[in-house]
């Protein structure tokens, strides 16, 4: 669960990120690269599973939806407990460029391991890791 806010708004972002945990990504003004990609709008609260995939995107204007704490807690009770996550290499229960760097040091000796391959086409190369990226950065 992440929201998405603009650089030039930053400074009033106060009332909705104090004493909260939620991550907050500040688009760099005026590109807005990230909020662009996602289709972002004031205020849209975007929650994700634990492989990356997009789940939500609702506009909290008028409050959190109703479904919320329901949503998170079917989401949390679809994470394996018993199985390593896609591309967790180094099993931290965390997908990052620690992940990434592992992964590339296996294509470079031509190595395979089963979790590395994200896509689970039997081959481990850069298509993995362009998906690890695109998780990372929230695609």
């Amino acid at each position: 669960m992440f929201g998405i806010g603009k650089t030039q708004h930053e400074s009033t972002l106060s009332n909705w990120t104090n004493g909260n945990n939620t991550a907050i990504c500040m688009d760099q003004s005026p590109d807005n690269v990230v909020w662009n990609d996602w289709d972002a709008s004031q205020r849209d609260l975007f929650i994700l599973d634990h492989l990356g995939n997009l789940i939500s995107q609702t506009n909290i204007s008028g409050g959190l939806p109703n479904n919320l704490q329901s949503t998170l807690i079917n989401l949390i009770e679809q994470i394996p407990n018993d199985q390593q996550m896609p591309g967790d290499m180094n099993m931290d229960g965390l997908i990052n460029i620690l992940d990434i760097v592992l992964i590339s040091n296996l294509i470079f000796v031509n190595e395979f391991d089963e979790t590395g391959d994200v896509n689970s086409d039997g081959i481990l190369n850069v298509l993995d890791i362009v998906l690890l990226i695109n998780v990372i950065i929230g695609r």
